[in-house]
């Protein structure tokens, strides 16, 4: 097998691109490294294992029952599924990438996405090829038993099980001291043989329901792990358990020692210690909570005299009527109370197939408008974080530009299998020096090294850092779009609601007069689109009986206008492009057309952002910046005292131009920033390497881009952007504190200076080290840089 230098290809594994090429035993498959070529073979291997009509999935029969089905699912039309399953077996990153690989072994389960603290898998996946219980019966094959009953309301409140191992472990270690406490007075027992050996046999008896009972998670996640090909964190502390054990047992049935009995189950219970005290401190640390509940979603409720009200969907009640119009998302499961609607539930399935709904029928929370407005009864409570997390799953993960490997993927996949070479070289090289320390020296070696310090120091950096951001208005879909902020080199800002207040445009009407049945249908007309520019239009004409119900056919062409009709009458809006007129505006103008004749035109005239200028000038001096904007260059001189006279202004962009012009920085190797709203700019959006729409308080859509920047933080984006580089060297003082804490543990259990004892109580501690340095580290930087 040869490996040679390519720089067009992509890793089959992880899509990165391969710099040394190494091939598959077929030669049909190209990796990155020998990493991804392990895993991914496992994977293949696994395939057949693992299919569902292959598992056991008889006692988790009754989750197929229609009642107890229905009353688990968040989700379930036609045969997309989704669910939000507990796994408590969830403890380390080798969790996380075995769980989140489930797509590439299953094809029937699409997307998997594991909360870590909350021990929580969110799983799509199509109900045509898999069952509920075939689900469950795979994720328990593999190690990750589902619990259920919370969610099921069970009779019984469930005893904490982690808080009863504890106990077991921690009397059976005391007793097991008091036993071993005359061993270490060299011959205080030699005058009584037979006490001596009762003792000992005790030890090992007292030993049993601390492996057994107290340990037995170790085993069982190992087996499992091995089961699916991965080395999970369990392995290690399994076989150091295993050996220790078989060591001491051969010491005491052979009359030659006492064994370490009060080691072994002193290493467990300090373990469940670790482990008890580790999820306390993930809990306290959570981000998820607070980052939800942060993000401002809003709806139109639809009042009793048919006017609407914006409010934020935590104050919607059951039967209250809300109308969601084109590219928006029902906040919660309603019924439809028109004719007819399409909808789509691509934030849900990924499938942007559009489904007709008639009235009557129940429309699911998540669910997304893609043809004209409609109106929905509410049916159930609002859930915030629910709503929150569809945009935080829809990453754009086909794009292969934003797709980026974490510093914790590229050592975590050769830490555990070095560990137990490291091990087993110690344990070879003291039988040549002094046999009787090799075992306690290879259980020490596999206990200390600790890789959930190294796989924790990137997630709770960014954790705590996408926190920080959305206190401060700036939402993040992931903890990867801070990796990728950080190795921005170019910003292009849209130019209408992006540079200019959506609140302060001055509106005039140039053309014929308008009579009032053609301002209602305008007016109806501008509230079922989403431009920037429809909100103000609708100031200016007032007309309170307009409702986005009477347009019927509407479309809208995303940046460039929109048609409907309104009893009997065709109308279209937009630029005078849209509707193959001559341009006689002098500034951002839409044009109107009546039964294909020309009424006149709308002109805007918008008020640039105060900050504005500051914040381009300060950008300009670690960045390229530049302007993308769809309106006519009348505006082009203001805008070039903002930006200079040096800038790229690029006026009259459509959308699809736009996307070009993105795409031909990219291919200069610059990586871009776009800056825009969420619906116009979509397509810009998804091609930059991290998009950012700006929204003026609440919003009612999900927007088509990596991140949320409100109004009012617009002049920290500076700011924001800056963070995210201090975010860089906190997450590598972390891997250097982590590593640190590695090496000087690995090299005095190597030299048999700690005991397996010992090691228990630092691994946790260097877990929690990590976590609380990377949160403090982090919350200071923010307090200095925004206050």
């Amino acid at each position: 097998m040869k490996s040679k230098a390519v720089s067009t290809l992509e890793c089959t594994h992880c899509h990165q691109p391969v710099v040394d090429q190494i091939s598959s035993d077929d030669g049909q498959k190209t990796y990155c490294c020998y990493g991804c070529k392990v895993v991914d073979e496992l994977l293949t291997e696994k395939k057949s294992i693992l299919a569902p009509e292959g598992l056991n999935h008889q006692k988790y029969g009754y989750l197929d029952e229609p009642k107890i089905k229905a009353s688990l699912l968040d989700f379930d039309e036609g045969k997309f599924v989704h669910i939000n399953m507990h796994l408590p077996s969830i403890h380390c990153s080798s969790c996380i990438y075995l769980l989140e690989s489930l797509p590439d072994v299953e094809e029937s389960i699409m997307e998997v996405n594991v909360h870590f603290a909350k021990k929580q898998a969110s799983i799509t996946f199509k109900s045509d090829q898999i069952a509920l219980s075939q689900l469950a019966a795979l994720l328990d094959y593999i190690g990750y038993t589902p619990d259920f009953q919370t969610k099921l309301g069970g009779a019984k409140k469930k005893q904490n099980r982690l808080l009863i191992q504890l106990g077991v472990a921690g009397f059976f270690f005391g007793n097991t001291m008091l036993l071993a406490f005359p061993e270490y007075f060299g011959n205080s027992l030699s005058a009584d043989k037979s006490l001596q050996v009762f003792f000992r046999y005790l030890m090992m008896g007292f030993s049993l329901p601390v492996i057994l009972f107290s340990g037995r998670d170790y085993f069982i996640n190992a087996i499992k792990s091995l089961r699916a090909g991965v080395l999970s964190i369990d392995l290690p502390i399994a076989l150091g358990v295993s050996v220790l054990f078989l060591r001491s047992a051969y010491e005491v049935i052979s009359h030659t020692g006492a064994g370490y009995f009060d080691s072994l189950t002193g290493l467990i219970f300090f373990l469940l210690i670790g482990k008890w005290y580790q999820q306390k401190t993930y809990e306290n640390f959570t981000f998820d909570r607070d980052l939800k509940s942060f993000l401002p979603l809003a709806a139109n409720l639809v009042l009793k005299d048919g006017t609407e009200k914006p409010i934020s969907i935590d104050d919607l009640s059951e039967g209250d009527v809300v109308l969601v119009r084109q590219g928006e998302v029902l906040p919660a499961d309603g019924v439809l109370l028109q004719q007819d609607a399409q909808v789509d539930y691509s934030y849900i399935t990924g499938e942007s197939i559009p489904v007709q709904k008639q009235a009557g029928e129940t429309v699911f929370a998540g669910a997304r408008i893609s043809g004209g407005a409609a109106q929905f009864k509410i049916s159930t409570s609002v859930n915030h974080s629910y709503l929150s997390s569809l945009w935080s799953r829809d990453s754009f993960k086909d794009d292969a530009h934003k797709n980026s490997r974490g510093l914790t993927d590229k050592i975590s996949q050769y830490f555990t299998p070095a560990i137990i070479l490291i091990a087993i070289g110690s344990a070879v090289a003291w039988s040549f020096v002094d046999a009787s320390k090799a075992i306690t020296v290879f259980t020490a070696v596999l206990i200390v090294a600790c890789p959930c310090a190294l796989a924790l120091a990137e997630p709770f950096a960014s954790g705590s850092m996408m926190r920080a951001f959305g206190k401060h208005g700036f939402f993040l879909k992931n903890s990867d779009v801070i990796n990728r902020l950080q190795k921005i080199t170019h910003i292009v800002f849209d130019k209408t609601g992006t540079l200019t207040h959506q609140d302060q445009i001055q509106v005039n009407w140039h053309g014929d007069e308008l009579s009032f049945d053609e301002k209602l249908a305008i007016a109806s007309i501008a509230k079922n689109a989403q431009h920037p520019l429809a909100k103000p239009l609708l100031t200016f004409l007032n007309i309170t009986k307009a409702s986005a119900t009477h347009a019927t056919q509407f479309t809208e062409a995303t940046g460039e206008g929109v048609s409907a009709i309104i009893q009997n009458d065709n109308y279209r809006l937009g630029k005078a492009s849209f509707l193959k007129l001559e341009e006689r505006a002098e500034t951002t103008s839409v044009y109107v057309e009546k039964n294909n004749k020309a009424l006149g035109y709308f002109s805007f005239f918008q008020k640039a952002r105060e900050e504005a200028g500051e914040l381009a000038a300060t950008l300009k001096e670690e960045y390229n910046i530049s302007l993308l904007s769809g309106d006519n260059e009348a505006e082009k001189k203001r805008f070039e005292k903002i930006f200079g006279s040096n800038a790229e202004l690029h006026f009259n962009q459509s959308p699809h131009q736009k996307l070009e012009h993105l795409q031909q920085l990219q291919k200069q190797n610059a990586k871009v920033l776009m800056i825009g709203d969420g619906l116009n700019d979509a397509g810009a959006l998804q091609q930059s390497d991290v998009g950012i729409s700006l929204c003026e308080k609440n919003v009612n859509f999900f927007p088509a881009s990596d991140a949320l920047l409100m109004a009012d933080s617009f002049a920290h984006l500076d700011k924001f952007l800056a963070l995210s580089q201090q975010n860089k060297k906190v997450t590598y003082q972390a891997f250097i504190l982590s590593l640190s804490y590695n090496v000087i543990g690995l090299s005095f259990a190597i030299a048999g200076l700690l005991s397996p004892l010992v090691c228990a109580i630092l691994m946790p501690v260097s877990s929690v080290t990590i976590v609380v340095f990377t949160t403090v580290a982090n919350q200071m930087k923010v307090r200095k840089t925004l206050g």
